[in-house]
């Protein structure tokens, strides 16, 4: 870590170990993928297989940070918009998210879509109603760019606090609890619904967002007790799920949620409060590679199937050259991934930050 003479920003946004754990979910994500894809297993010294049992735990930092930014942003149109109506509040809510997700993630999609059909690669299903459910991330299941399945409940995530934000805009807190504890109550009847209620809105990974919701009340109120202890037992829990996803295998809703997601939280906090009490940060090339995690998070997959698709042509080299080949994917990925938040991801967060002003002007 390093120290931080200036003072922090109260804005859970702007916190610089919250920026930088957006890059370690993001890393993280990206090392699971490359091992499992390319049946490369790292040397001991670099922690061997085991690297496999963190790597996938990044959706659930990403999932609490979100809880955490969300409600932020969605305290600041309050302040900012409280002489406009419920319904331009939740519209321009809405409409920064969705310019924020949909842009990057449909450029994606589609380059993908059409690389695969001009290669004849038949893993994408030819059923139209799936692909326009994928398109629009209202499926769990995404065959085009898999990684996004979780945008899936993310876009639950925004419009649940869209419509918190139009009907209860002065309890959104209160509410938003309510909102997500309620359809568990589910589970203590017979009737459990299938489809989309089943698979994102009764899924237990829905409560790490409400863990990002909770460490921001406690951050708004300046409640920020013993942040190393609470660090500490963030990462207890996390080796108790890499334990779990080492006996296992890829942990299931319920026991990933209490251990990375729950453990996630702690650790959220634990930093925030090392980094406004003690001014302590994560290094500062995670902080800036932070702006850069969404586009990670969706080019990567590609560019590992295509870079393994060119390494099988060639003779297996990723077999041969393990070191070197993992270099070069970081490399692309990390290179792709800048273009696409420097000309794709930043510009359409600005036109949505626009339409939004006038949507609530």
């Amino acid at each position: 870590m390093h120290s931080t003479s200036s003072a922090v920003d109260a804005n859970p946004t702007t916190l610089l170990n919250v920026q930088a754990m957006r890059a370690v979910a993001a890393l993280l994500v990206v090392v699971g993928h490359t091992l499992a894809l390319s049946s490369i297993n790292l040397p001991e010294y670099l922690g061997g297989g085991l690297i496999h049992t963190f790597a996938y735990a990044g959706v659930d930092i990403f999932f609490v940070i979100s809880g955490l930014v969300i409600c932020t942003a969605a305290q600041k149109h309050l302040v900012q918009s409280a002489q406009v109506s419920n319904l331009q509040l939740s519209l321009s809510f809405l409409v920064r998210r969705l310019f924020r997700i949909y842009p990057l993630y449909w450029t994606v999609f589609l380059v993908i879509f059409c690389c695969t059909k001009g290669l004849n690669i038949d893993f994408i299903e030819n059923n139209f109603q799936t692909l326009l459910k994928n398109f629009w991330l209202v499926n769990k299941y995404n065959d085009v760019v898999p990684q996004a399945w979780s945008l899936a409940f993310e876009m639950y995530f925004y419009a649940s606090m869209a419509c918190i934000l139009f009907f209860f805009r002065a309890r959104y807190f209160v509410c938003l609890l309510i909102w997500f504890l309620l359809p568990f109550a589910w589970y203590a009847t017979e009737f459990l619904p299938t489809g989309y209620v089943r698979d994102i809105i009764l899924d237990p990974m829905l409560l790490e967002f409400l863990f990002g919701c909770v460490v921001f009340f406690l951050i708004r109120r300046e409640s920020l007790y013993l942040p190393v202890l609470v660090l500490f037992v963030g990462l207890i829990l996390f080796f108790i799920g890499a334990y779990q996803t080492l006996q296992q295998g890829l942990l299931t809703s319920s026991p990933r949620t209490l251990s990375f997601g729950l453990g996630s939280a702690f650790i959220i906090y634990g930093l925030i409060g090392i980094e406004k009490l003690k001014g302590w940060c994560l290094p500062k090339f995670l902080v800036e590679l932070g702006d850069v995690s969404y586009s990670i998070y969706l080019v990567h997959m590609g560019i590992i199937v295509a870079a393994l698709a060119i390494s099988r042509n060639l003779g297996n080299l990723h077999s041969e050259y393990q070191a070197t080949f993992l270099f070069l994917i970081f490399l692309a990925v990390l290179a792709i991934s800048w273009c696409c938040h420097r000309f794709i991801e930043k510009p359409f967060i600005a036109l949505g930050a626009k339409l939004a002003k006038r949507v609530s002007a």
